[in-house]
């Protein structure tokens, strides 16, 4: 039996054509820390959400509007075990998504090798208010970890129903 280290997919005539695919880590395809994947929405909010990724796989981390859900707000590329703030968030109700795994395809805006596409169960609300003295806002803090019930509860959530990055 022959093992094709690529992937194989059958075309309209029975031939093959192949894709490869990275064997070893240091083939694997990643970007730095912090690189802007989206950036669709204003930027002219006070609101701040810090995430960090503890998960051991680079991750996409998206911020979509509650209205909107699959139309990407804002999107950033983590790197495993990095952290990156977003500032400037609009006040609004956002739906927050991620998705994790290994070699980066910036042509397509996907991990070819994907772990798990995830939506978190509770929407972030970004208010302002104003005093004489004081603007108040809303900041988060979050940490994704590979344990159960981390500070970010998320469910599976198909990739079909996962905002298009492009």
């Amino acid at each position: 039996m022959i093992y094709p280290t690529a992937t194989q997919t059958p075309t309209e005539n029975l031939t093959y054509t192949t894709t490869p695919v990275p064997t070893s880590a240091s083939e694997l395809r990643s970007l730095p820390t912090g690189t802007i994947i989206v950036n669709s929405g204003s930027s002219s909010g006070n609101g701040e959400l810090s995430v960090t990724n503890r998960l051991g796989y680079d991750t996409v981390f998206i911020m979509a509007r509650n209205n909107t859900p699959k139309v990407p707000q804002f999107g950033v590329y983590i790197g495993k075990y990095g952290s990156y703030t977003i500032s400037g968030i609009p006040d609004g109700t956002y739906i927050l998504y991620y998705t994790y795994g290994n070699d980066w395809d910036g042509s397509s805006n996907r991990f070819t090798q994907p772990i798990a596409y995830l939506r978190a169960d509770d929407n972030m609300v970004y208010t302002t208010n104003e005093s004489d003295e004081y603007i108040y806002y809303d900041t988060y803090t979050i940490t994704l970890n590979p344990i159960f019930k981390g500070n970010l509860i998320a469910q599976d959530v198909d990739p079909s129903d996962f905002p298009k990055l492009g």
